[in-house]
């Protein structure tokens, strides 16, 4: 996580001095909730890839002992055309559901490394010239920098959710080609 750097503090209290806002306070409590809420988002979203890299790799791990390989070692000589085309629809599972579980677990992992978001840098509230101003005017100032965080990481949340959700596609599509390939070697190939 990266920490905001704020503005300079008195520059920025020196902007709002001129006018009073009674509702600031109001507004302030909204957006700090609207700020948590958002970080707790996005913390949510790391905790459904690692559920997602769970299931991929026990999925995967199941694949690897319940599929038989040994399918493909016959001759082709001997098979009738609709053997060999079921054959093909197995074989040809069996490749799309790796690319599929392949590609969840890289982007998987390629969001856990996730980037950088800007927080509160609530270090800057220590200041004296802050502590001595109108609670309205203070309210403002937060409400500012509340702001500025949430507008910054709303984008690489919905970015995230984005690239989850395509996760889940692909995860369900592996899942679909996986009771295919199943269902196929139950039949007899």
């Amino acid at each position: 996580m990266s920490i905001l750097v704020n503005d300079n503090v008195e520059d920025s209290l020196e902007e709002n001095r001129e006018v009073t806002y009674p509702s600031a306070k109001i507004i302030l409590d909204a957006t700090y909730q609207d700020y948590i809420r958002l970080l707790n988002s996005y913390d949510k979203i790391y905790d459904k890839i690692n559920i997602m890299l769970a299931f991929v790799g026990v999925i995967l791990a199941t694949f690897v002992t319940v599929v038989d390989f040994n399918v493909f070692n016959g001759t082709v000589d001997k098979l009738t055309r609709l053997e060999g085309c079921l054959i093909l629809i197995h074989f040809t599972s069996i490749i799309v559901f790796i690319i599929l579980f392949v590609l969840c677990i890289i982007k998987s992992l390629k969001l856990m490394m996730g980037k950088s978001i800007t927080v509160f840098k609530s270090e800057d509230v220590r200041n004296d010239n802050l502590w001595n101003e109108e609670e309205d005017i203070v309210a403002m100032w937060l409400i500012d920098k509340y702001t500025q965080c949430t507008n910054e990481i709303r984008p690489i949340m919905e970015n995230n959710q984005k690239q989850f959700r395509k996760i889940v596609i692909y995860a369900s599509m592996g899942l679909i080609l996986f009771m295919i390939i199943i269902f196929l070697q139950k039949v007899g190939l």
